[in-house]
């Protein structure tokens, strides 16, 4: 007979769900139990991904509840579903029905926090609290209630309970006292519990993020950059996301002097993935150790498989052409940078390119329109006057020095220009006859 019972088990086991539902809307017909019948159909549509029709179940399911155990159940099955406020509509009826059960209200919290509603959860989780002064779970659900209300000394405080409580470690709680602490400001406290948290399980990757956050804020970036690749070694499957930790720990090697370094990370966060930013970040980089042509060469690529053209990387660029003796490329790049947005920064870039091809009449036009765009400044008078006095129109060039030195007193570029600009003045009065 136990035989029998068992092999009968093994042939339901190996049911396939469509033919479950079959067994199941029979079952609806007899008279038999209907709460866990529902239940069962509520499950199965769950994992056919047919939400709609799990939730109708789970309705009918709760319509049918006997007391606050199955209301709640099939509220968890809801949230599961993504309907929250009916969850909600049925873990107050079960604290109406049993208003002393605490797991009534901690369920109340979670879904109210699951919705942004944070006085409401908080409510919810202190009346656990109230119920049942000693249980965990109660003090956890406030203390994330309070994480999310900004509010981080009330949640260390309930955290230290359960830690008092539990009366052994845990890495969740060591890591969730380690963000209160962070928010507080306490990143002393927070560091000793992050690190609580690692010396109890090293796989987990909240820590390093932590850890890696607050060494960056802090300036201690050579410990920022082992956080960083702890960070990477545990999300390894995500390219993106290791892509985007390969840039800020680039940025900590830069600040730690290992320029090197940071090249290569970037090397690596562009092989992941071979997007515009990455290529134009690297030539950034290139660029401080002078490394001109390959920087030209990043950005040729950043705009090649940019999917717009961007003013940024166009004019990063443009400076490469400017310092590897390239004029003409230079001014293409800045020209079509200007008709994407034309701003007196990229006709002044445009004028001085100009002025070294000895192109003084068009660098003159530019200068002008800076000047339109940008209004007054002691630079763009000054430039103006330096290509006036290329075009031997040296009293327009002493107004626009004089105009720079109102402008911008203290330096000392424009009174030398326009005493020189008076010298010439003189020179050419002494060769009149």
């Amino acid at each position: 007979m136990a035989g029998f019972c068992a092999a009968n088990a093994q042939n339901k086991s190996k049911l396939t769900d469509d033919q479950k539902l079959e067994v199941l809307h029979e079952r609806l017909k007899g008279n038999g139990p209907k709460f866990q019948t529902l239940y069962a159909l509520m499950n199965i549509y769950e994992r056919k991904k047919n939400n709609a029709k799990a939730c109708e179940y789970a309705e009918q399911a709760a319509a049918l509840a006997q007391n606050s155990d199955e209301l709640r159940l099939c509220g968890h099955g809801l949230i599961r579903l993504g309907y929250n406020k009916k969850a909600m509509q049925l873990f107050r009826k079960a604290a109406e029905i049993d208003p002393k059960n605490p797991s009534c209200y901690i369920d109340q919290s979670y879904v109210s926090r699951e919705m942004k509603d944070y006085p409401t959860a908080l409510s919810a989780a202190s009346k656990a609290v109230e119920l049942a002064p000693n249980m965990i779970e109660a003090f956890y659900h406030r203390s994330h209630t309070y994480l999310a209300m900004n509010r981080p000394a009330d949640a260390k405080r309930d955290l230290e309970r359960i830690i008092a409580l539990k009366g052994k470690k845990d890495k969740f709680l060591y890591l969730t006292l380690g963000l209160a602490e962070v928010q507080m400001g306490d990143t002393k406290s927070a560091e000793k519990h992050l690190k609580k948290a690692l010396e109890l399980d090293n796989s987990m990757m909240d820590p390093h993020q932590l850890l890696a956050n607050m060494y960056e804020r802090a300036g201690r970036y050579e410990e920022a950059i082992h956080e960083f690749d702890e960070w990477i070694r545990l999300q390894s499957d995500d390219s993106e996301g290791n892509a985007k930790v390969l840039l800020r720990r680039a940025d900590s090697e830069v600040h730690n002097g290992q320029p090197v370094d940071s090249i290569l990370s970037l090397t690596s966060a562009t092989k992941l993935c071979p997007i515009s930013i990455h290529y134009y970040l690297r030539a950034n980089h290139l660029i401080r150790e002078g490394r001109w042509e390959a920087a030209e060469r990043d950005c040729t690529t950043a705009i090649a498989i940019a999917p717009t053209p961007e003013v940024r990387i166009l004019k990063l660029r443009a400076d490469c052409y400017r310092k590897l003796d390239r004029p003409e490329e230079a001014v293409k790049d800045l020209t079509a940078c200007i008709k994407l947005k034309p701003e007196g920064d990229l006709f002044q870039r445009r004028y001085k390119v100009l002025v070294s091809q000895g192109k003084n009449e068009e660098a003159l036009q530019d200068i002008n329109e800076a000047i339109k765009l940008r209004g007054k400044t002691g630079d763009y008078y000054f430039l103006r006057g330096e290509v006036l006095n290329k075009l031997g129109e040296h009293q327009k060039a002493l107004k626009d020095y004089d105009l720079a030195i109102q402008l911008e007193p203290t330096d000392e570029r424009f009174p030398t220009a326009r005493d020189r600009t008076y010298e010439l003045l003189n020179a050419s009065r002494k060769k009149q006859p």
